[in-house]
């Protein structure tokens, strides 16, 4: 969070999932991986060297307290080359970082270019939010046609076969918001409203919904309104961006 209101530098994402973070880099190339280790050394190890094997270019930031030399070679072993402790505070991580701001190499544009554009990632950003198909157009100052065009290449990258879908399979990475948010532990939801936020993260139609609960599309449909309401949006994109925002769909039942 802090990080995203500097000026010199733009946030790709975050997560603490390695499986994810893998899938951050495929989707948006960051040139630095900045990595709190504070326990799992090893596992931090084993992911670290996955990512910089896929990944040559990538610099990778190493935040940790309390490890001593032999760990510090573990991680310079797979790719790891800048060291900042706890003690250091905030202000040593951002000089660091600026630091490499000055001293990067100078990469080939295929090695910077993400899989998923900035154009791409405002137009799922919006979709996150719950805007139609106009008024992203309008926002972005581009015809309808165009928000379609990007909205299927979106699928396709990512893929997904639906707006809410797309949103859940990135909203744990940091994409649609690169502040973390709190559990919204006094969100009154019911059982059957969460069950329908969980079915949503995984891309089901209303139709689909309707014959897992077994109950009527026209009931699935009454339900999501009075959910919508309750969580301040108009569609289920915008449902699942705000789920995940707020803790409210399991992070082990993420698609």
């Amino acid at each position: 969070m802090c990080l995203s209101t500097e000026p010199d530098f733009v946030v790709a994402g975050h997560t603490h999932d390695w499986a994810q973070l893998t899938a951050l880099c495929r989707l948006r190339r960051p040139e630095v991986l900045v990595i709190d280790v504070s326990t799992d050394v090893e596992g931090a190890v084993i992911g670290l060297r996955s990512l910089t094997q896929r990944w040559p270019t990538l610099s990778v930031v190493i935040i940790t307290d309390g490890v001593g030399p032999a760990c510090h070679a573990k991680f310079a072993g797979c790719g790891a080359q800048l060291f900042v402790s706890y003690e250091r505070g905030y202000a040593a991580l951002i000089a660091v970082l600026q630091e490499h701001l000055t001293q990067r190499p100078s990469l080939n544009h295929s090695a910077r270019q993400a899989r998923l554009t900035d154009r791409e990632l405002a137009v799922l950003r919006l979709v996150g939010a719950g805007l139609t198909v106009p008024e992203i157009a309008k926002l972005l100052g581009i015809g309808a046609r165009g928000v379609e065009n990007h909205k299927r290449r979106i699928f396709a990258k990512l893929g997904a076969h639906s707006q809410a879908l797309a949103v859940s399979s990135v909203a744990n990475m940091g994409l649609l918001d690169p502040r973390p948010h709190p559990m919204a532990s006094d969100m009154d939801l019911s059982r059957r409203e969460q069950e329908l936020l969980r079915l949503a993260a995984h891309g089901a139609s209303m139709r689909q919904m309707a014959n897992s609960l077994g109950v009527a599309p026209k009931t699935v449909e009454s339900q999501l309104s009075r959910l919508y309401r309750k969580l301040g949006v108009h569609n289920r994109a915008a449902a699942v961006a705000v789920a995940h925002a707020f803790g409210l769909v399991p992070e082990d039942d993420v698609p």
